[in-house]
């Protein structure tokens, strides 16, 4: 299988996002950012988060909205209503 479906699977999957580091220990992703970054070029509504972990500013990726299909059948008042619930810009 493609190793971006298996990225759409963990980042969904995760309560809390998951981050650069894991992607790359778990998948192997040389770049997980560019990855992140076409996945969202192909319309997967795909949210960075930033938290101080030691320290340290570290992003994790998370998928509000949930996948392509699903995100598409919530209304802009919905999507409005969750992001505001997870302190994030609508998209």
């Amino acid at each position: 299988m493609n190793q971006k479906y298996f990225v759409i699977k963990a980042i969904k999957e995760s309560k809390n996002g998951v981050t650069a580091l894991k992607l790359q220990d778990k998948f192997g992703i040389a770049n997980p950012s560019a990855v992140i970054c076409e996945l969202r070029q192909r319309g997967h509504a795909i949210v960075s988060s930033f938290r101080q972990v030691a320290g340290q500013r570290v992003a994790f990726y998370s998928m509000p909205f949930g996948t392509r299909t699903e995100a598409a059948k919530l209304s802009r008042s919905e999507k409005s209503a969750i992001a505001k619930k997870l302190g994030i810009a609508t998209i």
